[in-house]
């Protein structure tokens, strides 16, 4: 049975890719226990676009909108992990995923 839990914070100050920033890096390590059978681990980065930020992380649930998730994903005997991108088209103006390839290495090592 799946359980949902979730922590949500600000980062210190907005992120912006610009010329002279062009890369972002995020880092964690999470282990399953308890004998997670199936679930995941995600890590949401949301888009600043709310007036007041930490308003919209006090409603924080798996279903708020993100610009950013990725992490581990583990059902019965299969692993994956996901990175996903959301974006808004340019022309259609419609939010689309863009989902990264499955990597061919094991992920349970």
């Amino acid at each position: 049975k799946a359980r949902h839990a979730a922590v949500s914070a600000s980062l210190k100050r907005p992120f912006q890719f610009s010329e002279q920033v062009k890369q972002l890096v995020v880092q964690y390590e999470v282990k399953f226990q308890n004998g997670q059978d199936c679930g995941g681990a995600y890590l949401k980065l949301l888009s600043s676009t709310a007036a007041d930020g930490n308003a919209a992380l006090k409603e924080f649930h798996d279903k708020t909108p993100y610009t950013i998730m990725f992490g581990p994903d583990k059902c019965g005997l299969e692993s994956k992990l996901h990175f996903i991108v959301r974006h808004m088209h340019p022309k259609t103006k419609e939010f689309e995923e863009k989902h990264a390839k499955k990597p061919s290495g094991d992920l349970e090592s």
